[in-house]
């Protein structure tokens, strides 16, 4: 298993800095991209002068190489420090069909080298289907 590793993409302040917590993220800052065409767009159709617009965006689904990345592996860091610290060696989680949670739980479960079950909410599934025949309704009329 993964030794508890220290914060070392932010200096957190106290009492946030005392939380333990796995570092399941890239050692780095993740990536700002330019948003040109849509910034040019939005300023082409927005600004009365053509003034410059400028848009970034913060690229957190390349934080991790877990996939996805975000504020779910951020939670994951202090979840499953707190499992790892306690002495756990299965993790168990549950979500609706095609839940980022559950993909990413299992995931770093994999990476600490924790077992990892997961079931999927027969009633998110159901919604789910149920979602995609009224969808389907609407459409073929």
């Amino acid at each position: 298993m993964m030794a508890l590793k220290e914060n070392k993409i932010v200096p957190l302040p106290k009492p946030f800095s005392d939380v333990p917590r796995i570092l399941l993220q890239f050692p780095y800052p993740s990536p700002i991209e330019p948003l040109s065409r849509l910034a040019n767009h939005i300023a082409s159709t927005s600004t009365r002068d053509g003034g410059i617009v400028s848009l970034f965006i913060k690229r957190d689904d390349c934080n991790s190489g877990i996939g996805g990345g975000g504020n779910k592996i951020r939670k994951l860091e202090y979840v499953l420090a707190d499992a790892v610290a306690q002495g756990a060696d299965t993790l168990v989680t549950t979500g609706g069909i095609q839940s980022n949670h559950m993909r990413q739980t299992v995931a770093a479960g994999g990476k600490l080298g924790l077992e990892v079950y997961f079931s999927v909410v027969a009633v998110a599934l159901r919604s789910y289907i149920s979602s995609l025949f009224i969808q389907a309704d609407v459409i073929h009329r």
